[in-house]
């Protein structure tokens, strides 16, 4: 069962760097159709700078630094026997462009104890503060993660 001591324990910050081919990639595996997020041309028409991040993109640098397993191991959950994926949630404050440099802020922010049908679970709630190379806060994310807990 997750230690709730650890509610609040912070990770390392992380630094990934936004390239113009990682969103064309993403927006392709998402099959997104829309020109904003790989056309410079039909981004600028529509009022950005350059093409913008699609809305979930910012799933790629989470799970490139491994968050989520090493928010499990710290709280003593087994991955593979008893969590799933919940739920993302994303808040942007900045448009975020090719060549932004973003430092992610990774913490455990809660953890719920719940009934569900199947029995007693938790809510395990992981929130990254993303900011930029201006030192601006340009988007939250939150994961939750879904822990079965064992009947003994």
């Amino acid at each position: 069962m997750a230690d709730k001591s650890k509610i609040g324990m912070e990770f390392p910050p992380f630094i990934y760097k936004v390239e113009r081919g990682k969103i064309i990639e993403f927006t392709l595996a998402i099959e997104e159709d829309n020109p904003l997020f790989v056309n410079s041309e039909a981004a600028r028409s529509a009022g950005y700078k350059d093409t913008p991040v699609p809305p979930t993109f910012l799933t790629v640098p989470f799970m490139w630094n491994n968050i989520v397993p090493k928010a499990l191991e710290e709280l003593k959950v087994d991955y593979l026997k008893s969590a799933l994926h919940g739920e993302e949630e994303y808040e942007y404050f900045e448009e975020i462009y090719p060549g932004d440099i973003l430092e992610g802020k990774s913490k455990i922010k809660n953890i719920t104890e719940k009934v569900s049908k199947r029995g007693m679970i938790n809510l395990i709630e992981i929130e990254t503060i993303y900011t930029n190379q201006r030192d601006h806060k340009v988007a939250a994310a939150r994961t939750v993660i879904i822990e079965q807990i064992k009947e003994e």
